[in-house]
């Protein structure tokens, strides 16, 4: 294999990231580009896969992940107070 097939999950992330802030650029709904995300990964995984029934947890651990990701840092955003001065800071 080369480096480039042996491109880490964070690496594809951030590609596909990078395809989907350009869609958004051109005008694309994320409703749109939610949908087509979801559909393109079942079809491409039960297009290699030699259990069709072996797709689908692939699939919804995506969704899991993104959403358990979502989640802690919404959490982490409301533990962090907003314009928030060092107890040391001089204000001028």
């Amino acid at each position: 294999m080369t480096d480039k097939a042996q491109l880490k999950d964070s690496e594809v992330l951030e590609r596909v990231r990078g395809a989907v802030r350009a869609l958004i650029d051109d005008g694309v709904d994320a409703p749109t580009i939610s949908y087509s995300l979801a559909f393109i990964a079942t079809e491409l995984g039960l297009c290699i896969a030699s259990d069709p029934v072996k797709v689908f947890p692939v699939v919804l651990h995506g969704v899991i992940r993104a959403a358990s990701e979502n989640a802690a840092n919404e959490k982490a955003a409301e533990r962090e107070p907003d314009n928030v001065v060092p107890a040391n800071a001089t204000l001028h």
